[in-house]
């Protein structure tokens, strides 16, 4: 089990790396966009597909960046019920919400794959490019998310001792204390 955490934990880290260059690609290209658009709008150059492209990269920002967060234990959790629990039960309400998480994102993975292929004859409305680009963020983000959480339960499986890594979620309490 430990060497399948290790594999998890290093599948994880890369594609986390990976997933931020994006991120970081798409604001830098969303501040660029607007910006130019702005200046150009003023002096009567205005640029037709800047606001259409700039969009596009923000709805990647979204679901890349969700990935990135949710990496960082940083995504919103209701953690009340786990904290209030008896301790036996805690570590079964955490691996329940892995599991419940990792379903969900294997759903999103494959429908939104599915709505994304649908959209590759839909084309822009002012840039002609097919809409596939845009809306394949949606799988890839829920599928980054879901190797994420597959390390998570991987994680609060082998790892009885640190499960506050594991989390899918944490705040500040629960991070300089040990929730189990």
């Amino acid at each position: 089990m430990k060497r399948l955490l290790k594999l998890t934990k290093a599948l994880s880290d890369g594609v986390d790396r990976v997933a931020f260059l994006l991120m970081m690609f798409y604001m830098i290209a969303v501040t660029i966009l607007v910006i130019l658009g702005v200046v150009l709008r003023q002096i009567g150059l205005g640029l037709a597909w800047s606001e259409e492209v700039a969009r596009w990269f923000l709805i990647g920002l979204a679901f890349v960046g969700a990935s990135v967060a949710f990496k960082r234990q940083e995504h919103i959790a209701v953690l009340l019920f786990t904290m209030k629990a008896p301790a036996p039960l805690r570590r079964l309400f955490l691996i329940a919400a892995n599991i419940v998480v990792l379903i969900f994102l294997g759903f999103s993975v494959r429908y939104g794959w599915s709505m994304a292929v649908t959209a590759s004859r839909q084309m822009g409305a002012v840039v002609e490019i097919p809409m596939i680009y845009s809306k394949m963020n949606i799988p890839l983000g829920a599928f980054l998310m879901l190797i994420h959480c597959l390390y998570f339960l991987v994680g609060l499986l082998a790892d009885k001792s640190h499960t506050s890594k594991y989390m899918i979620s944490s705040s500040g309490i629960v991070r300089d204390q040990e929730v189990l």
